[in-house]
């Protein structure tokens, strides 16, 4: 990826874009600080799009790195610049990268929520259009947080008011999140449903996040081993959205516990560390987690 982003930089050589690429690809493939440096280094972008983008991508890396306050700060930053480059639709995309980190990586649901408000008010949501409320994204964020009554709601204003006119894409969030909400509340087969709904959402690498987390919901830690090793294991673009680029740490950390459960403890090891690699220089109120994973590798490898 990198010798082509190289190619492309000396055949095309004022594309403003060079730079967003090269944090990206490092940021993604497991070497936030490499790409850190790059956004350090670059100079000033004067595209302002570009350099909004390369600020996301930093925030991407920070968030790899587990410097979450330092990422949180820079899309809350760019969420009003894409407003005033590209309107509230676009801000809206990149910015529910704010209140997915907030519930599932610090795994705070309230916080999460406040996010999204914030995030509706800054975009002013209520004025933009039916088709870019993104209703079915905004609902899956509810509904793996637990919230089904609220996406419920958000999914039929979908179906009232945009779905007839809606893409695929956007359908199969739909689909996918209705299958969510089925799953918490207990519906007879609403799993296999739900399975057979998550692909729909147009990138493969996002399906398995999402099938992960549902299978961990209800305890089948074998199914959400498979989609999180393969989350892990799947290539770096295969679809747009964030979901692709900000979890992979911690799909490590929840690798390491599911495979810990399961008496694996080589494996466990091996993702607990992967994850203590990681964040080795996350921020303080995130180091707890990361020395607990460490303790727990070295206990695993010791044991006979």
């Amino acid at each position: 990826a990198e010798a082509a982003n190289d190619t492309f930089r000396t055949t095309v050589p004022d594309d403003p874009y060079h730079t967003w690429r090269r944090i990206m690809v490092r940021a993604v493939s497991g070497h936030p600080q490499d790409a850190i440096a790059i956004a350090a280094a670059a100079p000033p972008n004067t595209d302002p799009l570009a350099h909004a983008y390369e600020r996301y991508a930093l925030a991407v890396a920070n968030v790899v790195a587990g410097r979450l306050a330092t990422a949180e700060e820079l899309v809350a930053g760019l969420v009003p610049d894409l407003v005033d480059q590209t309107g509230g639709a676009n801000a809206l995309a990149l910015g529910l990268a704010r209140p997915w980190v907030s519930l599932l990586i610090r795994q705070d649901t309230v916080r999460a929520t406040r996010d999204l408000e914030t995030l509706k008010q800054a975009v002013e949501w209520n004025e933009l259009s039916l088709y870019n409320r993104d209703y079915p994204r905004l609902a899956l964020l509810h509904a793996v947080a637990g919230q089904t009554g609220e996406a419920t709601r958000l999914l039929d204003a979908f179906d009232a008011e945009i779905a007839a006119a809606a893409d695929p894409i956007t359908l199969g969030y739909a689909a996918a999140t209705r299958g969510v909400v089925a799953v918490e509340r207990g519906e007879l087969g609403a799993l296999d449903r739900f399975d057979a709904e998550a692909p729909r959402v147009g990138c493969a690498r996002c399906a398995d996040l999402l099938q992960g987390l549902v299978h961990e919901s209800v305890g089948d830690g074998g199914s959400a081993i498979e989609h999180y090793e393969r989350y892990l294991d799947r290539p770096f673009f295969d679809g747009a959205g964030f979901l692709l680029h900000l979890f992979a740490p911690a799909v490590h950390e929840r690798l390491g516990r599911l495979y810990d459960v399961r008496g694996d403890g080589a494996r466990a090891a091996e993702h607990y560390r992967a994850f203590a690699s990681l964040w080795e220089n996350a921020d303080p109120d995130l180091q707890p987690r990361v020395e607990a994973a460490r303790r727990r590798a070295d206990e695993l490898s010791r044991s006979p």
